[in-house]
């Protein structure tokens, strides 16, 4: 990256430039799962009660992977001295859910956290959920 961070761009400008760029190397993958649950269902003879969304499960994948790809990106920037301090963070939280756990028994930080997390409005509440095609 020596040669990208001598242009005379800002730095913000870059970072942005290369997180679109990554952002249109998802594009295919997201297209070929919408071509893919469009032509799988267009092939089905069903019953008029049951519904069918490649739509919606093309857009949910493709939020999925935004997230994904935010977050990877996101580790991947990091600079060494941002990581140890991710890392020391992770350790107190880990050092401080075995103490909890040692008073009390039935509290579980972790998992509450992960709930958090997981459930909406957290930011991996797209990876969680009904993915199916078809709804009865």
């Amino acid at each position: 990256h020596v040669y990208a961070l001598l242009l005379p761009v800002p730095r913000p400008r870059y970072v942005l430039y290369r997180y679109l760029g990554g952002l249109a190397m998802l594009l295919p993958i997201i297209l070929a799962l919408w071509a893919g649950a469009l032509v799988a269902t267009g092939g089905l003879d069903l019953p008029a009660g049951i519904r069918i969304f490649p739509h919606a499960l093309a857009l949910k994948f493709a939020l999925a992977l935004m997230v994904l790809f935010a977050f990877a990106f996101a580790l991947a920037s990091a600079s060494a001295r941002t990581i140890g301090i991710a890392i020391r963070v992770a350790g107190l939280l880990l050092a401080v859910h075995v103490a909890v756990i040692l008073i009390a028994p039935n509290t579980n930080l972790l998992w509450s956290a992960m709930k958090a997390l997981a459930t909406w409005p957290g930011p991996f509440a797209v990876l969680a959920g009904r993915w199916m095609l078809i709804d009865a």
